[in-house]
């Protein structure tokens, strides 16, 4: 199943992290963007994904895109103004045609 160019009409920045030490020798993360792509983002209740017999109360967002490698759950979304925290990766059968992104929203 693969993704059709009309269902990707939203515009999302994939941001990946370093990890840098402030002037205290604090560590803190220090975001960049690694690529924009074209993407469908979803808003979704948690009641629409279950694990088993349990439901994943985090997710708000489900991210489509066409699939890409060089990213993982450690990076995020950047949509408009929000940043979306990815909750798990999907790779639908395993065909590397597309990706789906399970998120929840920074409520920061």
């Amino acid at each position: 199943m693969s993704v059709k160019t009309g269902q990707l009409r939203h515009r999302v920045i994939i941001q990946t992290h370093t990890t840098t030490n402030d002037e205290f020798g604090h560590p803190g993360r220090t975001w960049s963007d690694l690529d924009t792509v074209w993407a469908s983002v979803i808003p979704v209740s948690a009641r629409e994904y279950q694990e088993g017999k349990q439901t994943v109360g985090e997710v708000t967002h489900r991210v489509v895109m066409r699939y890409r490698s060089g990213f993982d759950q450690a990076d995020r979304l950047k949509f408009g103004t929000r940043l979306l925290e990815i909750v798990a990766l999907i790779n639908p059968l395993e065909r590397n045609e597309r990706l789906e992104i399970l998120v929840k929203e920074d409520a920061a």
